[in-house]
Protein backbone atom coordinates (compact mmCIF):
# COMPACT_ATOMS: atom_id res chain seq x y z
CA UNK A 1 0.00 0.00 0.00
CA UNK A 2 1.07 3.59 -0.59
CA UNK A 3 1.40 5.88 2.42
CA UNK A 4 -0.41 9.22 2.26
CA UNK A 5 -0.13 12.48 4.20
CA UNK A 6 -2.83 15.17 4.11
CA UNK A 7 -1.64 18.74 4.71
CA UNK A 8 -4.45 21.36 4.79
CA UNK A 9 -5.43 23.97 7.36
CA UNK A 10 -9.15 23.52 6.59
CA UNK A 11 -10.77 20.72 8.63
CA UNK A 12 -13.59 20.02 6.15
CA UNK A 13 -11.15 19.69 3.24
CA UNK A 14 -9.09 17.21 5.26
CA UNK A 15 -12.21 15.18 6.04
CA UNK A 16 -13.15 14.91 2.34
CA UNK A 17 -9.66 13.70 1.48
CA UNK A 18 -9.59 11.27 4.42
CA UNK A 19 -12.85 9.74 3.16
CA UNK A 20 -11.28 9.15 -0.26
CA UNK A 21 -8.15 7.57 1.16
CA UNK A 22 -9.91 5.32 3.66
CA UNK A 23 -12.93 4.33 1.57
CA UNK A 24 -12.41 4.92 -2.15
CA UNK A 25 -8.82 3.99 -3.06
CA UNK A 26 -7.85 0.66 -1.55
CA UNK A 27 -4.16 0.98 -2.48
CA UNK A 28 -3.70 3.93 -0.06
CA UNK A 29 -3.17 4.16 3.69
CA UNK A 30 -3.42 7.43 5.64
CA UNK A 31 -0.32 7.86 7.85
CA UNK A 32 -0.86 11.41 9.08
CA UNK A 33 -2.45 14.84 8.90
CA UNK A 34 -0.97 18.34 9.12
CA UNK A 35 -2.59 21.76 9.40
CA UNK A 36 0.42 23.81 8.30
CA UNK A 37 3.66 23.44 6.32
CA UNK A 38 5.95 23.05 9.35
CA UNK A 39 3.84 20.25 10.76
CA UNK A 40 3.83 18.61 7.32
CA UNK A 41 7.64 18.64 7.26
CA UNK A 42 7.78 16.96 10.67
CA UNK A 43 5.43 14.19 9.54
CA UNK A 44 7.40 13.69 6.35
CA UNK A 45 10.66 13.29 8.28
CA UNK A 46 9.09 10.78 10.65
CA UNK A 47 6.84 8.77 8.32
CA UNK A 48 8.31 9.19 4.79
CA UNK A 49 4.95 9.17 2.93
CA UNK A 50 4.79 8.15 -0.73
CA UNK A 51 2.08 10.71 -1.56
CA UNK A 52 1.18 14.09 -0.04
CA UNK A 53 -2.02 16.07 -0.65
CA UNK A 54 -0.76 19.59 0.06
CA UNK A 55 -2.73 22.83 0.36
CA UNK A 56 -0.86 25.86 -0.97
CA UNK A 57 -2.12 28.45 1.52
CA UNK A 58 -1.33 27.37 5.09
CA UNK A 59 -0.05 29.24 8.18
CA UNK A 60 3.58 29.25 9.41
CA UNK A 61 5.00 27.65 6.26
CA UNK A 62 2.94 27.58 3.08
CA UNK A 63 2.58 24.57 0.80
CA UNK A 64 4.85 26.03 -1.86
CA UNK A 65 7.86 26.34 0.46
CA UNK A 66 7.08 23.00 2.10
CA UNK A 67 7.00 21.34 -1.34
CA UNK A 68 10.34 22.86 -2.29
CA UNK A 69 11.95 21.55 0.91
CA UNK A 70 10.39 18.08 0.73
CA UNK A 71 11.41 17.51 -2.89
CA UNK A 72 14.95 18.65 -2.09
CA UNK A 73 15.41 16.08 0.71
CA UNK A 74 12.93 13.37 -0.39
CA UNK A 75 12.83 13.61 -4.20
CA UNK A 76 10.78 10.47 -4.69
CA UNK A 77 7.78 11.92 -2.82
CA UNK A 78 4.72 12.57 -5.01
CA UNK A 79 3.01 15.83 -4.05
CA UNK A 80 -0.43 16.87 -5.29
CA UNK A 81 -1.14 20.57 -4.72
CA UNK A 82 -4.54 21.85 -3.64
CA UNK A 83 -5.24 25.39 -4.77
CA UNK A 84 -7.94 28.00 -5.31
CA UNK A 85 -8.42 29.61 -8.72
CA UNK A 86 -6.68 32.82 -7.62
CA UNK A 87 -3.68 30.79 -6.46
CA UNK A 88 -3.15 29.05 -9.80
CA UNK A 89 0.22 30.76 -10.40
CA UNK A 90 1.44 29.23 -7.16
CA UNK A 91 0.35 25.77 -8.33
CA UNK A 92 2.36 26.22 -11.52
CA UNK A 93 5.41 27.17 -9.46
CA UNK A 94 4.88 24.10 -7.28
CA UNK A 95 4.88 21.92 -10.41
CA UNK A 96 8.25 23.45 -11.30
CA UNK A 97 9.53 22.57 -7.83
CA UNK A 98 8.51 18.95 -8.36
CA UNK A 99 4.83 18.56 -7.51
CA UNK A 100 3.18 16.06 -9.85
CA UNK A 101 -0.37 17.45 -10.11
CA UNK A 102 -2.85 19.90 -8.60
CA UNK A 103 -6.51 19.98 -7.56
CA UNK A 104 -8.74 23.06 -7.58
CA UNK A 105 -10.91 24.00 -4.60
CA UNK A 106 -13.57 23.15 -3.76
CA UNK A 107 -12.14 19.66 -4.20
CA UNK A 108 -14.62 17.11 -5.55
CA UNK A 109 -14.43 13.56 -4.27
CA UNK A 110 -14.52 11.95 -7.73
CA UNK A 111 -11.72 14.21 -8.96
CA UNK A 112 -9.46 13.26 -6.04
CA UNK A 113 -10.12 9.59 -6.77
CA UNK A 114 -9.26 10.05 -10.46
CA UNK A 115 -6.01 11.92 -9.76
CA UNK A 116 -4.88 9.46 -7.07
CA UNK A 117 -5.58 6.39 -9.20
CA UNK A 118 -3.64 7.88 -12.10
CA UNK A 119 -0.77 8.66 -9.76
CA UNK A 120 -0.71 5.09 -8.41
CA UNK A 121 -0.39 3.75 -11.96
CA UNK A 122 2.46 6.18 -12.60
CA UNK A 123 4.29 5.14 -9.42
CA UNK A 124 3.97 1.45 -10.30
CA UNK A 125 5.24 2.10 -13.83
CA UNK A 126 8.23 4.00 -12.43
CA UNK A 127 9.05 1.10 -10.11
CA UNK A 128 8.98 -1.38 -12.99
CA UNK A 129 10.99 0.94 -15.20
CA UNK A 130 13.67 1.48 -12.53
CA UNK A 131 13.89 -2.25 -11.88
CA UNK A 132 14.34 -3.06 -15.56
CA UNK A 133 16.82 -0.24 -16.16
CA UNK A 134 18.89 -1.50 -13.23
CA UNK A 135 18.95 -4.99 -14.71
CA UNK A 136 19.91 -3.53 -18.07
CA UNK A 137 22.69 -1.33 -16.65
CA UNK A 138 24.09 -4.19 -14.58
CA UNK A 139 25.12 -5.72 -17.89
CA UNK A 140 26.32 -2.67 -19.83
CA UNK A 141 29.03 -4.61 -21.71
CA UNK A 142 26.41 -7.02 -22.99
CA UNK A 143 24.26 -4.06 -24.06
CA UNK A 144 27.15 -2.45 -25.95
CA UNK A 145 27.95 -5.74 -27.66
CA UNK A 146 24.30 -6.14 -28.66
CA UNK A 147 24.14 -2.68 -30.26
CA UNK A 148 27.39 -3.23 -32.14
CA UNK A 149 26.13 -6.56 -33.50
CA UNK A 150 22.75 -5.19 -34.59
CA UNK A 151 23.75 -1.75 -35.91
CA UNK A 152 23.85 -2.96 -39.53
CA UNK A 153 20.57 -4.80 -39.06
CA UNK A 154 18.95 -1.63 -37.76
CA UNK A 155 19.97 0.20 -40.95
CA UNK A 156 18.51 -2.62 -43.04
CA UNK A 157 15.26 -2.55 -41.06
CA UNK A 158 15.07 1.22 -41.56
CA UNK A 159 15.27 0.73 -45.32
CA UNK A 160 12.47 -1.86 -45.18
CA UNK A 161 10.33 0.48 -43.06
CA UNK A 162 10.93 3.36 -45.45
CA UNK A 163 9.94 1.17 -48.41
CA UNK A 164 6.82 -0.07 -46.59
CA UNK A 165 7.77 -3.73 -47.02
CA UNK A 166 5.54 -5.16 -44.26
CA UNK A 167 6.04 -8.84 -45.22
CA UNK A 168 9.81 -8.45 -45.38
CA UNK A 169 9.78 -6.59 -42.07
CA UNK A 170 7.92 -9.47 -40.38
CA UNK A 171 10.44 -12.00 -41.74
CA UNK A 172 13.30 -9.73 -40.71
CA UNK A 173 11.92 -9.45 -37.16
CA UNK A 174 11.57 -13.25 -36.96
CA UNK A 175 15.22 -13.68 -37.96
CA UNK A 176 16.26 -11.01 -35.46
CA UNK A 177 14.28 -12.65 -32.66
CA UNK A 178 15.74 -16.07 -33.51
CA UNK A 179 19.25 -14.66 -33.25
CA UNK A 180 18.45 -13.12 -29.87
CA UNK A 181 16.86 -16.38 -28.69
CA UNK A 182 20.26 -18.03 -29.08
CA UNK A 183 21.67 -15.57 -26.54
CA UNK A 184 19.70 -17.36 -23.82
CA UNK A 185 18.33 -14.12 -22.38
CA UNK A 186 15.63 -14.06 -19.73
CA UNK A 187 12.32 -12.62 -20.99
CA UNK A 188 13.06 -9.35 -19.15
CA UNK A 189 16.46 -8.97 -20.81
CA UNK A 190 14.96 -10.05 -24.11
CA UNK A 191 12.38 -7.24 -23.86
CA UNK A 192 15.00 -4.69 -22.86
CA UNK A 193 17.22 -5.53 -25.83
CA UNK A 194 14.40 -5.37 -28.38
CA UNK A 195 12.92 -2.19 -26.88
CA UNK A 196 16.38 -0.56 -26.95
CA UNK A 197 16.45 -1.56 -30.63
CA UNK A 198 13.03 0.03 -31.30
CA UNK A 199 14.01 3.25 -29.53
CA UNK A 200 17.23 3.45 -31.56
CA UNK A 201 15.31 2.69 -34.77
CA UNK A 202 12.90 5.58 -34.13
CA UNK A 203 15.85 7.94 -33.67
CA UNK A 204 17.40 6.71 -36.92
CA UNK A 205 14.15 7.26 -38.83
CA UNK A 206 13.81 10.83 -37.53
CA UNK A 207 17.46 11.64 -38.25
CA UNK A 208 17.27 10.28 -41.78
CA UNK A 209 14.03 12.13 -42.54
CA UNK A 210 15.19 15.29 -40.71
CA UNK A 211 11.72 15.63 -39.18
CA UNK A 212 9.89 14.05 -36.24
CA UNK A 213 8.02 11.07 -37.74
CA UNK A 214 7.77 8.71 -34.82
CA UNK A 215 9.27 8.38 -31.39
CA UNK A 216 9.54 5.38 -29.11
CA UNK A 217 10.39 6.05 -25.48
CA UNK A 218 12.04 3.31 -23.44
CA UNK A 219 9.97 3.74 -20.28
CA UNK A 220 6.68 3.89 -22.21
CA UNK A 221 7.43 0.70 -24.17
CA UNK A 222 8.60 -1.12 -21.05
CA UNK A 223 5.36 -0.18 -19.30
CA UNK A 224 3.22 -1.13 -22.29
CA UNK A 225 4.85 -4.54 -22.65
CA UNK A 226 4.95 -5.31 -18.91
CA UNK A 227 2.12 -7.86 -18.99
CA UNK A 228 3.43 -9.78 -22.00
CA UNK A 229 4.75 -13.04 -20.58
CA UNK A 230 6.05 -15.00 -23.58
CA UNK A 231 8.58 -14.46 -26.36
CA UNK A 232 6.03 -15.30 -29.07
CA UNK A 233 3.48 -12.77 -27.80
CA UNK A 234 6.22 -10.21 -27.49
CA UNK A 235 7.28 -10.90 -31.09
CA UNK A 236 3.72 -10.14 -32.26
CA UNK A 237 3.72 -6.96 -30.20
CA UNK A 238 6.97 -5.85 -31.87
CA UNK A 239 5.55 -6.56 -35.34
CA UNK A 240 2.45 -4.50 -34.52
CA UNK A 241 4.68 -1.61 -33.42
CA UNK A 242 6.61 -1.77 -36.67
CA UNK A 243 3.40 -1.79 -38.73
CA UNK A 244 2.43 1.46 -37.00
CA UNK A 245 5.86 2.87 -37.84
CA UNK A 246 5.54 1.82 -41.50
CA UNK A 247 2.20 3.61 -41.73
CA UNK A 248 3.59 6.78 -40.13
CA UNK A 249 6.70 6.75 -42.30
CA UNK A 250 4.66 6.21 -45.47
CA UNK A 251 2.32 9.10 -44.68
CA UNK A 252 5.19 11.35 -43.62
CA UNK A 253 7.21 10.72 -46.76
CA UNK A 254 4.17 11.30 -48.96
CA UNK A 255 3.67 14.61 -47.18
CA UNK A 256 7.36 15.44 -47.43
CA UNK A 257 7.35 14.71 -51.15
CA UNK A 258 4.24 16.86 -51.69
CA UNK A 259 5.78 19.73 -49.74
CA UNK A 260 9.08 19.41 -51.58
CA UNK A 261 7.41 19.58 -55.00
CA UNK A 262 5.28 22.53 -53.91
CA UNK A 263 8.33 24.35 -52.60
CA UNK A 264 10.36 23.53 -55.74
CA UNK A 265 7.65 24.67 -58.16
CA UNK A 266 7.07 27.88 -56.15
CA UNK A 267 10.78 28.59 -56.31
CA UNK A 268 10.80 28.04 -60.08
CA UNK A 269 7.85 30.41 -60.56
CA UNK A 270 9.60 33.08 -58.49
CA UNK A 271 13.08 32.65 -59.99
CA UNK A 272 12.53 31.47 -63.58
CA UNK A 273 14.35 34.60 -64.81
CA UNK A 274 17.58 33.48 -63.13
CA UNK A 275 20.15 30.88 -64.12
CA UNK A 276 18.22 27.96 -62.61
CA UNK A 277 19.48 24.39 -62.56
CA UNK A 278 18.23 21.17 -61.03
CA UNK A 279 21.18 21.26 -58.64
CA UNK A 280 20.33 24.78 -57.40
CA UNK A 281 16.66 23.99 -56.80
CA UNK A 282 17.58 20.69 -55.09
CA UNK A 283 19.77 22.64 -52.70
CA UNK A 284 16.87 24.99 -51.88
CA UNK A 285 14.59 22.07 -50.96
CA UNK A 286 17.39 20.13 -49.18
CA UNK A 287 17.40 17.09 -51.47
CA UNK A 288 19.99 15.59 -53.76
CA UNK A 289 19.32 16.38 -57.41
CA UNK A 290 18.71 12.75 -58.40
CA UNK A 291 15.88 12.36 -55.91
CA UNK A 292 14.35 15.71 -56.89
CA UNK A 293 14.49 14.68 -60.54
CA UNK A 294 12.74 11.41 -59.64
CA UNK A 295 10.06 13.27 -57.64
CA UNK A 296 9.35 15.65 -60.52
CA UNK A 297 8.74 12.80 -62.91
CA UNK A 298 6.58 10.98 -60.37
CA UNK A 299 4.52 13.89 -59.05
CA UNK A 300 4.42 16.28 -62.05
CA UNK A 301 4.56 13.63 -64.78
CA UNK A 302 7.28 15.58 -66.58
CA UNK A 303 10.97 16.33 -66.11
CA UNK A 304 12.36 19.26 -64.14
CA UNK A 305 13.82 20.73 -67.34
CA UNK A 306 10.54 20.53 -69.22
CA UNK A 307 8.62 22.11 -66.30
CA UNK A 308 11.08 25.01 -66.10
CA UNK A 309 10.96 25.48 -69.88
CA UNK A 310 7.14 25.64 -69.86
CA UNK A 311 7.14 28.24 -67.09
CA UNK A 312 9.66 30.38 -68.98
CA UNK A 313 7.90 30.11 -72.33
CA UNK A 314 4.51 30.94 -70.83
CA UNK A 315 6.00 34.09 -69.31
CA UNK A 316 7.78 34.89 -72.60
CA UNK A 317 4.44 34.80 -74.45
CA UNK A 318 2.96 37.26 -71.96
CA UNK A 319 5.87 39.65 -72.42
CA UNK A 320 5.74 39.37 -76.22
CA UNK A 321 2.04 40.27 -76.15
CA UNK A 322 2.27 43.20 -73.76
CA UNK A 323 5.61 44.82 -74.58
CA UNK A 324 7.75 45.99 -77.46
CA UNK A 325 10.96 44.73 -75.88
CA UNK A 326 13.41 43.27 -78.34
CA UNK A 327 13.88 39.48 -78.41
CA UNK A 328 17.19 39.58 -76.54
CA UNK A 329 15.58 41.48 -73.65
CA UNK A 330 12.63 39.10 -73.62
CA UNK A 331 15.02 36.14 -73.51
CA UNK A 332 16.93 37.68 -70.58
CA UNK A 333 13.72 38.40 -68.68
CA UNK A 334 12.74 34.72 -68.71
CA UNK A 335 16.16 33.27 -67.86
CA UNK A 336 17.81 32.76 -71.24
CA UNK A 337 21.18 34.43 -71.70
CA UNK A 338 21.38 33.45 -75.37
CA UNK A 339 18.63 34.95 -77.57
CA UNK A 340 19.26 32.51 -80.42
CA UNK A 341 18.84 29.52 -78.13
CA UNK A 342 15.69 31.07 -76.69
CA UNK A 343 14.28 31.47 -80.22
CA UNK A 344 15.08 27.83 -81.02
CA UNK A 345 13.35 26.57 -77.88
CA UNK A 346 10.34 28.84 -78.53
CA UNK A 347 9.98 27.70 -82.13
CA UNK A 348 10.30 24.04 -81.19
CA UNK A 349 7.42 24.42 -78.74
CA UNK A 350 5.04 26.66 -80.72
CA UNK A 351 6.24 26.15 -84.30
CA UNK A 352 6.75 29.93 -84.50
CA UNK A 353 9.71 32.18 -83.73
CA UNK A 354 9.16 34.82 -81.01
CA UNK A 355 8.96 37.51 -83.68
CA UNK A 356 6.38 35.56 -85.72
CA UNK A 357 4.34 34.92 -82.55
CA UNK A 358 4.30 38.65 -81.73
CA UNK A 359 3.19 39.58 -85.27
CA UNK A 360 0.54 36.87 -85.35
CA UNK A 361 -0.89 38.00 -82.02
CA UNK A 362 -1.36 41.51 -83.40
Amino acid sequence: MYRVLIADDEYLEREVMKKVITEEVKELRLIGEASDGEEALEVVKAERPDIILMDIKMPNLDGLEATKEIIEFYPGTKIIMITAYNEFDYAQRAIKYGAVDYLLKPVKLEKIVEVLKCLIIKIEEEKLYNQLVKQSHDDSEESASFHKEFFAKEKKLFELVKEGEVDKIEKFVERLLNIIRTKDYSLVKFKIRIIEFLVSLSRTINQEAEIEICHFYFDELISESAEINSVDRFAEWVKDKLKIVVDKVSKAYDEIDDNVIKKATNYIHNHYNQDLTLKKVAKVVHLNKSYLSHLFKEEMEESFTNYLTQVRLKKAKEILKKSKDNITDVANQVGYQNANYFSQVFKKEFNLTPTQYRKQDK
